[in-house]
């Protein structure tokens, strides 16, 4: 029987198994009452979007339901950055929705008793909100992580014998735990109920051994593992990959994003596939990973490394030779917002003017445009950069126009002196001279005339003497003008 709860609290029994992560709904919030701080500070409160917690059950009524079926297990893309000299932080999340409101709902259910398969599985949860931009949900995973890893090294060796715990010390790791519980578990006798070569592989990954970490992980194929771990080792495999094998790179990528679809891993997945679809120089595979990290994580904390890595693409592309790569990359640019937009075309249109590629850096100067305002600097970099891509013969004149319209005091110091160097093309381009007569004329002559008769080559030398003398006059009238 239910036991009444104070007023804006639950409580649940504990015979109530936990709740499936990924089908969980999410708590209303209407009328709701500020939420207070629950006198044990290890309980878990509950964030929009995540499973709500019950109270702990006994490992005979809750593996069934938590058996390595749950739904995708996101990583931590700050792997290995979590330290665990920190303070123990006992307050597992915040309790404060992405909306700033806050939940009068929570669940007295202590951390420390639940198994640690099911503790990880809170933090993925945290994780995955994270993805959708709930800044509170990564300040509440931080401290999560922070506590499991005095957690785990204090918990009884026996635990890790169970295949589901040995796993979830591994997600652990890999999600930013600290190697103090990876080594533990490898000194465990007997050992823990996982392959040996994982833990070592996590260990050396988040200790920053890359080449060893690579050496132990890249031989175990992700897709015989177990999806939620699957899928973690996949994104691992792709980062040891890159820069070096960026065709293998790609392979662990999209391993990774089928092991774990619409989780934390894919949106990490994504973001580096943008880079590795760039260094490979391929506008068509650039777009796909782009549009489809836009349309599914555009809200995710990590966004701003995307749009970093988005950037350096940019000026990759600028040296592409490619006659399609300005319409797939507008298709991209165009769904950022207009500061944004504005911002990577003029990227696009200066790394391309450097790179000597005209036609692109047109294509994205005449984008750009439109969107600046009077007397801004970035109408001042738009006319500079149209100037600088119309540098020949046949547009000089609109050259000329839009350098005119530059305001040199609205440019930084890098593109003042781009405009020195256009200035200086400008105005040493001229029309070639046209002459009404050819400036050398040529006459035709028989050279067998009189052949076979003594001295018949003579005329032929002759009129051949003629001509160089004539040309000697020439060059040496046109050295002296020069001079002058």
């Amino acid at each position: 029987m239910t036991k009444r709860a104070p007023a804006g609290r639950f409580l649940l029994p504990g015979c109530v198994l936990f709740a499936c992560l990924a089908s969980a709904p999410v708590l209303a919030q209407t009328d709701q009452a500020p939420l207070q701080k629950h006198p044990d500070p290890k309980a878990i409160r509950v964030i929009p979007g995540v499973s709500p917690l019950v109270a702990p059950v006994s490992r005979k009524t809750g593996a069934d339901e938590a058996d390595g079926k749950a739904p995708a297990m996101p990583a931590n893309d700050a792997a290995a950055t979590s330290g665990g000299d920190r303070k123990r932080a006992v307050d597992a999340t915040a309790g404060i929705a992405a909306t700033e409101t806050t939940i009068s709902h929570a669940v007295d259910a202590s951390v420390d008793e639940m198994q640690p398969y099911m503790q990880v599985r809170v933090v993925q949860n945290l994780q995955a909100q994270t993805a959708k931009g709930s800044t509170q949900a990564l300040n509440a995973q931080h401290k999560l992580i922070t506590h499991l890893n005095e957690h785990f090294l204090a918990i009884d060796p026996q635990v890790w014998h169970d295949e589901q715990n040995a796993r979830a010390a591994v997600i652990h790791l890999l999600s930013g735990g600290h190697p103090a519980v990876g080594h533990r578990l490898l000194s465990l006798d007997p050992p823990a109920a996982i392959d040996p070569a994982l833990l070592k592989g996590a260990l050396a990954y988040i200790e920053g051994r890359k080449t060893e970490a690579r050496s132990i992980l890249q031989p175990i194929d992700p897709l015989t593992l177990p999806p939620t771990l699957g899928g973690q080792v996949a994104l691992v495999q792709a980062i040891l990959s890159m820069p070096d094998d960026l065709e293998e790179a790609l392979v662990s990528i999209d391993k990774a994003r089928l092991l774990l679809p619409g989780s934390l891993v894919e949106e990490a997945a994504l973001r580096r596939a943008v880079s590795v679809a760039a260094a490979l120089n391929d506008p068509r595979m650039f777009q796909s990973y782009s549009l489809q990290y836009m349309r599914r994580f555009n809200n995710s904390i990590y966004n701003s490394d995307f749009r970093r890595r988005f950037a350096i693409a940019m000026r990759r592309f600028g040296e592409s030779e490619d006659k399609h790569t300005f319409a797939e990359l507008d298709s991209v640019i165009t769904e950022f917002d207009l500061d944004a937009r504005r911002s990577l075309y003029l990227l696009l249109s200066y790394s391309s003017l450097i790179a000597g590629n005209v036609t692109l850096s047109n294509e994205a100067a005449k984008a750009a445009l439109p969107l600046t305002m009077d007397d801004s600097e970035s109408q001042a970099r738009s006319h500079l950069y149209l100037a600088g891509s119309m540098l020949n013969a046949n547009t000089i004149e609109q050259s000329l126009q839009h350098l005119w319209k530059v305001k040199r005091g609205n440019l930084s110091a890098r593109d003042q002196l781009l405009a020195d160097k256009i200035a200086h093309v400008l105005n040493n381009i001229r029309a070639w001279p046209e002459s009404s007569e050819p400036a050398l004329g040529y006459s035709l002559s028989t050279t067998d005339a009189g052949k076979g008769e003594p001295g018949w080559q003579l005329g032929t030398l002759e009129h051949g003497k003629l001509a160089l003398d004539k040309t000697d006059l020439f060059l040496s009238t046109a050295q002296q003008s020069s001079l002058r």
